[in-house]
């Protein structure tokens, strides 16, 4: 559009700021739409580094990994990670002259991570679809280094995590099934921190000190309770409008209304019991020859 540019407030026409030369509509819709695709181009760079910060290839790899052999992968994100890095800040000296210091920088950034299908529990009757369900447990075994640097992060209560350290780590109900000493050795050292996502009644979340706002019997309160010894050490309301949990299901055979597939394995059950019995009938001749 070859149309003089008027301004909208005095209805003067618009002109460069430094040629001072009339601007055409042409003019202002380049000049707008360049300015969107320099921003679109830092906001790819900026989530490119995220990817990159949190080694999100590494992790998807892991993921397809676990679907190949045990069937489902699973993937959890993105979620709020605090980091802790150091960086050169900018100063002025006394005499105005510029200068940078090293500091050590608490940045939030979000994150992806590969789980453990076997440290997954989701809502059996959510079908084929893990939203569907009410919730999702999961499950981590984490040091006593590791809950101390709980306290770091945002939304910990450390009342509750100095409660848990008094405690020691207890006896699960998976405890009595390990056979390995070793194994045992493990569970006496290491806490079972587990995670929960999904519908959560108002009174809990209110009793874990969250402000819920108003009470809406038709409106579901999502959020996120991790607990440790049976202790809750953290709650919050969880912050996607949808109320989706963070975690996806891949599964590299799909199963009937389960989230749960099969895998590599399971698929070539039958031509493993023929290549074992070619084998073991190949071996049986061999020792009567």
């Amino acid at each position: 559009d070859d149309r003089m540019a008027a301004d909208r407030d005095t209805g003067q026409p618009m002109v460069h700021p430094e040629t001072q030369e009339p601007l055409s509509m042409k003019d202002i819709a380049r000049a707008a739409m360049q300015v969107a695709r320099e921003k679109a181009k830092a906001m790819q760079t900026e989530m490119d580094d995220q990817l990159v910060e949190c080694d999100y290839n590494a992790e998807v790899r892991k993921m397809l990994h676990n679907a190949a052999r045990l069937g489902t992968g699973v993937l959890k994100g993105p979620v709020v990670t605090n980091r802790t890095r150091k960086a050169w800040q900018p100063y002025k000296d006394m005499q105005g002259n510029q200068i940078h210091q090293i500091e050590i920088v608490q940045e939030m950034s979000p994150a992806s991570f590969s789980v453990d299908p076997r440290n997954c529990w989701p809502d059996p009757g959510c079908g084929d679809n893990v939203h569907a369900g009410k919730g999702l447990y999961e499950r981590e075994r984490i040091t006593v280094r590791q809950v101390r640097d709980l306290a770091k992060q945002p939304g910990f209560m450390k009342d509750q995590l100095r409660k848990v350290l008094e405690e020691g780590p207890k006896k699960s109900a998976t405890f009595q099934e390990l056979k390995d000493e070793d194994q045992r050795d493990l569970a006496r050292d290491t806490y079972e921190m587990w995670t929960y996502w999904g519908e959560v009644d108002y009174e809990d979340l209110e009793a874990a000190g969250v402000n819920v706002g108003d009470k809406d019997e038709l409106r579901t309160m999502s959020a996120c309770v991790v607990m440790i010894n049976s202790t809750i050490v953290k709650a919050y309301v969880n912050p996607l409008d949808g109320g989706d949990i963070p975690y996806d299901f891949f599964v590299w055979e799909k199963v009937s209304d389960s989230v749960w597939g099969y895998g590599i394995p399971y698929l070539m059950r039958a031509q493993q019991r023929v290549l074992n019995a070619a084998w073991r009938q190949m071996m049986d001749n061999a020792g009567v020859s």
